[in-house]
């Protein structure tokens, strides 16, 4: 690199850390570069080097740079340097945890792991990362491994609570969340997130007392207090909290169950604009389709699932063999909320639903591209919705049709995705577009 002046070895030092927090990888890692040459005893020019090349998907490299030292220590050495390089990278994966940048963040964790295997605080970000990436089911191996590890550890609980919670697991969910607060009883977000699983379950009193516990903690805590209110208006109507005036209703799909109609819709807040910010499926059945008897919301937007975190979209429904397919679609909250991904819950009364962690099938980028939309400012958005499921009777096969947008040279990309699976619940092949605009 050409430079007009000569920096000393602190100036470069606070440059490269500057080009770091901005995640400007490859000029971060030329000033470490010219630190380690200018002071090359300094052990933290080389760990900081390691990750810049790290960030670049240069694993390999950064793990050659580490080892570079190591080889030069004697054997206590290396355990204070391997401490010292630890302690560096969990800073950073919490920095990177808090930036939001869950991919870094899992791979910083997964170095730690590999250097200090017992490492219980590596294993719990490595479970939030994979958790909020749409990995449910890895994340809650990492968690149980941290608990295993270091069984007093609040924070796996907590964390283990919200993968539980999307699996369905309900009452596991609860007891984690009450381990979690013996073990920390001034943890405002396992307050808020067990008021939130208690006022699920009908408990309205006791969610409360629970939301308010939150407030102790944390008295800024809006999500908490929007809650409670919610919870003290519905009771004093008389009323569900999910059954709210104002709610809007949309983008129905129907199953003929037998002689039951089953109805699914979206639904959500009137006063959230633009409203389809917002989405939850609500449920109703009939025998003669003009009398409805309302069974409530059956599926609503999952905290513990990064992909499906802000909203949920239009599907359909699809039974056999006793069991129910609610094929869905959904998207992450924001700045992610126009990245859609492609749900399955299943059920056999139609009323509890079983989600399926991860989505079921994911665009192919040979076939399927993004928009910008521009109704509420430039915004990129990769449709992938409104799934919709044909048997073919020859074949077997299960053929998912979806709202998407194709890649090509017309001016319109709106199109028919296709995909298909030797089972209903898959695994899904994805196809070129059914229809798309010439």
């Amino acid at each position: 690199m050409n430079r007009t002046i000569t920096l000393s070895f602190v100036e470069l030092q606070q440059r490269a850390t500057t080009y770091l927090e901005q995640n400007n990888y490859s000029e971060a890692a030329l000033l470490w570069e010219e630190c380690i040459d200018l002071e090359p005893t300094v052990l933290s020019s080389y760990w900081y080097l390691g990750l810049a090349l790290l960030f670049q998907g240069q694993e390999l490299e950064a793990q050659s740079v580490w080892l570079s030292v190591m080889l030069q220590g004697e054997a206590e050495d290396i355990d204070a340097w391997n401490e010292e390089l630890v302690q560096v990278l969990q800073a950073e994966a919490l920095r990177q945890r808090q930036n939001g940048n869950l991919h870094l963040t899992e791979s910083v964790c997964l170095q730690i792991i590999e250097l200090a295997p017992a490492n219980a605080e590596a294993y719990v970000g490595l479970g939030f990362a994979l958790l909020w990436q749409g990995y449910a089911d890895k994340a809650t191996d990492y968690l149980q491994q941290a608990l295993e590890l270091k069984p007093d550890f609040p924070e796996a609980y907590y964390n283990l609570s919200l993968c539980l919670k999307g699996q369905g697991e309900i009452d596991k969910t609860i007891n984690n969340l009450h381990k979690a607060l013996e073990l920390k009883p001034d943890f405002p977000e396992a307050y808020n997130f067990l008021g939130s699983c208690l006022r699920d379950r009908g408990e309205l009193d006791e969610a409360t007392n629970t939301l308010y516990k939150a407030l102790e903690f944390r008295a800024d805590y809006d999500e908490a207090r929007s809650k409670i209110e919610e919870i003290i208006k519905s009771q004093e109507a008389g009323y569900c909290p999910k059954i709210q005036e104002g709610y809007g209703t949309w983008d129905a799909w129907l199953l003929k169950d037998d002689n039951i109609y089953r109805l699914f819709y979206l639904t959500g807040e009137r006063k959230v604009v633009p409203f389809w910010h917002v989405g939850e499926v609500g449920a109703a059945i009939s025998t003669d389709m003009k009398n409805w008897q309302y069974l409530g919301i059956v599926l609503e937007p999952d905290p513990s699932n990064h992909w499906e975190s802000g909203r949920i979209l239009a599907g359909s429904v699809y039974k056999e063999n006793g069991i129910c397919y609610l094929f869905y679609s959904a998207a992450s909250a924001k700045p992610l909320i126009l990245n859609e991904s492609i749900g399955l819950a299943t059920s056999t009364n139609g009323l509890q639903w079983k989600r399926c962690s991860s989505p079921i099938v994911m665009p192919d980028e040979r076939f399927y591209g993004s928009t910008v939309r521009l109704l509420y400012g430039k915004e990129v958005h990769t449709p992938w919705r409104d799934p919709y499921i044909v048997k073919e009777l020859v074949t077997g096969q299960y053929y998912m049709f979806i709202s998407t947008a194709s890649k090509g040279s017309s001016k319109y990309q709106g199109c028919v995705g296709l995909a298909v699976a030797d089972k209903i619940d898959g695994p899904y092949q994805v196809l070129p577009p059914a229809i798309y605009p010439v």
